[in-house]
């Protein structure tokens, strides 16, 4: 163990020294918040979605039928929803299809065998839903259910006796609230905070090769092979050198952000250290496997510029994907990126608790498979 100290000292003390190398990565990742947040600043300011284009079918008579059909064509209704209506449901089909419409309504006949046990007698709803729009489903549902709500009251109503009972909205007034999302959503500066946060820790990967490479491939690791180190202790000294450099400039860029460009960090800096230092420690432990495979400096440096600029993209961390196939959200949770920037923003914004904890399975639990190959491959290659 004191090897190990020995180790990532005097390696620490080097990667402090190295100003230029120090520099660079703390104003790369500056630079990139600056000119994303202003570039792609208007994705994240609030916006009115408009009216949700929808079109309904009814295939049954009756007053319910025809309230329904007064209601959707409302004045008040308009300001959510543009309704036109289809004769048939291939009509409405064919307008999903061509995705003219967000959402079918069919109102049909309720089944003569439900009426008789008791249930309602009035029209049967069916919406039939484009998916990948679940924001403005949920718009046509929650403006359906105030009509279905109604309407359900005055059939109860009718059933108790009280004949005459006819549903019909009445004026309504509303009061529009800009809601603020300040403390509950990410802004661009604060998205792009965090997502360049965890690209820059993940590079620490390149760290990591270059301090293997000269101690196991150049003539320094023939001096270094000669002393009475252990492998482990070399190779964990040497990686814990580079993610405590690692927490230390993600510490930089946290504190500068937080003044220039007033990303939001939350306020528990003591996890935020954990989830940066849990990054560190798994994205040291690749770079040291990259190179243990590869056994070839530039290429391992090439290999993991090209992983962890992708992982990025994949995982939403440059453009923000606004719907994703069950499938993808799977092979999304397999990125390091994706984990570690999901869990700094539940963290910031009290998400999923449950993605912290997830985040830190993945990160120390990897680290440690990782770090069991990469020192098994390099004492096989020595």
């Amino acid at each position: 163990m004191k090897h190990a100290f020995t180790v990532l000292r005097y390696t620490l003390l080097r990667n402090v020294r190295d100003i230029p190398s120090s520099a660079e990565m703390v104003l790369s990742p500056l630079v990139l918040i600056f000119l994303l947040g202003t570039v792609l600043g208007d994705a994240f300011e609030s916006r009115d979605i408009g009216a949700t284009p929808v079109t309904y079918v009814v295939e049954t008579d009756g007053p319910y039928a025809e309230a329904l059909h007064d209601f959707l064509n409302r004045e008040e209704v308009g300001r959510y929803l543009t309704v036109t209506e289809s004769q048939t449901r291939v009509e409405a089909h064919r307008l999903l299809e061509a995705k003219e419409v967000i959402t079918a309504i069919i109102v049909g006949a309720v089944d003569d065998g439900d009426a008789q046990d008791g249930g309602a007698t009035g029209p049967a709803i069916t919406l039939l839903e484009r998916p990948g729009s679940s924001l403005r489903t949920g718009v046509v549902r929650s403006v359906l259910g105030t009509f279905t709500r109604g309407a359900n009251v005055s059939y109860a109503l009718a059933r108790e006796g009280r004949t005459g009972v006819v549903y019909e909205p009445i004026p309504a007034e509303f009061e529009e609230r800009t809601l603020s999302r300040a403390g509950r959503a990410p802004g661009a500066f604060d998205f792009y905070a965090v997502s360049m946060l965890v690209l820059f820790v993940m590079y620490i990967a390149q760290y990591a090769v270059y301090g293997l490479r000269e101690d196991l491939m150049e003539p320094i690791g023939d001096r270094v092979r000669s002393t009475p180190i252990a492998g482990w202790a070399h190779i964990s000294g040497k990686l814990a050198a580079h993610v405590v450099t690692g927490v230390i400039q993600a510490a930089v860029i946290v504190i500068v952000t937080s003044i220039v460009f007033r990303a939001n960090w939350g306020t528990q800096p003591l996890l935020l250290v954990a989830i940066v230092l849990s990054i560190c420690i798994f994205a040291a432990a690749l770079g040291g496997l990259v190179l243990a495979i590869t056994w070839d400096g530039r290429r391992a440096e090439g290999i993991i510029s090209i992983v962890v600029l992708v992982s990025m993209i994949l995982s939403g961390g440059a453009f923000q994907f606004t719907t994703t196939s069950p499938s993808f959200q799977a092979f999304q949770r397999l990125l390091p990126h994706y984990q570690g920037q999901r869990a700094i923003l539940a963290m910031v914004y009290g998400g999923d608790a449950g993605a912290i904890g997830a985040a830190f399975i993945y990160f120390f639990g990897g680290a440690a498979i990782l770090f069991l190959i990469t020192t098994v491959l390099a004492r096989r290659t020595a």
